[in-house]
């Protein structure tokens, strides 16, 4: 389970940055997380709780986004009008929406579910650039929701063997 513009799934706890046009940041889960979760699932099919939780993932994400970051004021866009521009370290704030309607959740393999947002700058939102301090809000999201995944995957299967 995982997050971010990315993608955020399970796997290797590194950052993977590919070079194609459309450039999508990923992150993967951290290992100890992922090693967990599969120790946990021993062998049965979790997708759907993880979906579940990519799902959880990407309300945060969007809570976090949609509710207002102190930041400054600007005058942006054509046609021209005040948007206010988070501050450095806090979640971007939403002005034309589509960072918000670009996020999803899905699952290319078994036992492995990711949120996304991939509207062409939330990689650039999320980790920064260089001329941009990041204003995080996937990475924070996810580990705002983690704990309950691991929660409901374990109440999941404890379930499961009962009723097995």
């Amino acid at each position: 389970m995982g997050h971010h513009q990315g993608r955020h799934g399970s796997g290797q706890g590194d950052l993977d940055l590919p070079s194609e046009a459309g450039l999508m940041a990923r992150i993967i889960g951290d290992k100890r997380l992922n090693a967990k979760l599969t120790r946990m699932a021993k062998g049965q099919n979790v997708t759907p709780i993880l979906l579940k939780g990519a799902e959880r993932t990407r309300q945060a994400y969007i809570e976090a986004v949609q509710e207002p970051s102190p930041g400054r004021p600007d005058v942006r866009y054509s046609p021209r009008r005040n948007v206010m521009v988070s501050a450095a370290g806090s979640a971007p704030n939403a002005d034309t929406g589509l960072l918000v309607n670009s996020t999803g959740v899905s699952s290319d393999h078994r036992n492995q579910a990711e949120t996304f947002a991939s509207a062409s700058y939330a990689d650039a939102l999320e980790f920064g650039t260089d001329k941009m301090a990041p204003r995080p809000a996937m990475g924070p999201a996810f580990d705002e929701t983690k704990r309950q995944v691991v929660a409901d995957l374990a109440k999941a299967l404890r379930k499961g063997l009962r009723n097995g």
